[in-house]
């Protein structure tokens, strides 16, 4: 009885092993989705706004420096 109560145990302990590895898998997979989708917006959106803005910066002080 008593070795049947720990074999219940360790397997549900073994069980609850499996299911944090399953959802520490598919956090890792859903991170990485989303990773992918923010740098796709960094790389199409934000990096040709930041350009801009320096291109906007670096004529500007220079324009001033110069007069």
């Amino acid at each position: 009885m008593l070795l049947a109560a720990a074999a219940a145990v360790a397997a549900a302990a073994a069980l609850a092993v499996a299911a944090a590895a399953a959802a520490a898998v598919v956090a890792a997979a859903a991170a990485a989705v989303t990773f992918h989708r923010f740098s796709r917006v960094i790389h199409t959106r934000l990096l040709p706004l930041l350009l801009l803005l320096l291109y906007y910066y670096t004529t500007t002080t220079t324009t001033q420096r110069r007069q």
